[in-house]
């Protein structure tokens, strides 16, 4: 089963993806996905957030990371499997890691 991790809990109250969004995101990726949704909080406030290590075990073997930022150990944790990372901040200049490229 392909895995697609979601990491959208921001330690800000208004950028906390609401519960429905979560769960529209978990059905668009339909079956054959797992979809793990991190609970921790985390920065929202740039696009290199320091990843909670709830994040970090979930990425492991994931195809698919959403969050605040692509941090380099979201990158390092997740493997080769990762195909596509997707940020939610509005920068993506400390997301481009080497790792990533």
């Amino acid at each position: 089963m392909k895995r697609a991790v979601v990491d959208l809990q921001s330690t800000r109250a208004v950028w906390r993806a609401p519960a429905a969004s979560i769960r529209q995101i978990t059905r668009a990726f339909g079956r054959g996905w797992d979809v793990v949704e991190v609970r921790a909080l985390s920065s929202s406030d740039g696009d290199g957030a320091e990843p909670s290590p709830e994040a970090l075990e979930a990425v492991q073997g994931a195809e698919v990371y959403v969050g605040w930022g692509v941090s380099a150990d979201i990158v390092r944790s997740a493997g080769p499997r990762l195909v596509w990372a997707h940020t939610a901040a509005a920068g993506v200049g400390a997301s481009l890691t080497p790792g990533l490229l």
